[in-house]
């Protein structure tokens, strides 16, 4: 009996604070971008600040700039890279299979809706458009790729070097 009463009490108190306890949702509100999720605050970072901030990279791999020098790459296990020159992030890439989303665009957006949402961009060829960034310590860039239409890579990078 007292169990009875036990579980009789248990509804009672869940439908006084809003319906049964297992049923109870929330609705949040968008999360903010933070330093570990927005890609600008990424450029310029050091190593020490970007295994803070990032962790350890899945990957660390050169990349040929040309035929005498190399750029250092470090690639994260959801498909951001983060591209080095003397000892400071210069340009961060977002890949076709990155899940975030950037200024309101997503990986596999459709050109005009990208462009739609980001305004006119500064400059535009067959397959890409870049638009700069509000500066921040340095001047930045945002280019987008399109294969087939639709976006397939995001670099974010520094425009000064």
């Amino acid at each position: 009996m007292k169990a009875h009463h036990l579980g009789l009490g248990l509804l009672l108190c869940s439908l006084v604070a809003g319906g049964p306890l297992h049923a109870q949702t929330q609705t949040q509100a968008p999360a903010e971008a933070t330093p570990a999720t927005d890609p600008t605050a990424w450029l310029g970072l050091t190593p020490a600040s970007a295994y803070q901030l990032r962790g350890a990279p899945a990957e660390v791999f050169p990349l040929a700039i040309d035929d005498k020098r190399w750029q250092v790459v470090h690639f994260y296990a959801d498909h951001t890279y983060l591209f080095w020159t003397s000892n400071r992030v210069w340009q961060v890439r977002l890949d076709k299979l990155w899940t975030g989303t950037f200024k309101g665009v997503t990986m596999g957006a459709p050109r005009a809706d990208a462009e739609a949402t980001l305004g006119e961009p500064l400059a535009r060829g067959e397959l890409w458009s870049v638009w700069n960034l509000p500066y921040q310590a340095f001047p930045r860039r945002l280019r987008l790729v399109f294969t087939d239409g639709v976006l397939s890579d995001a670099y974010i990078y520094r425009s000064d070097l």
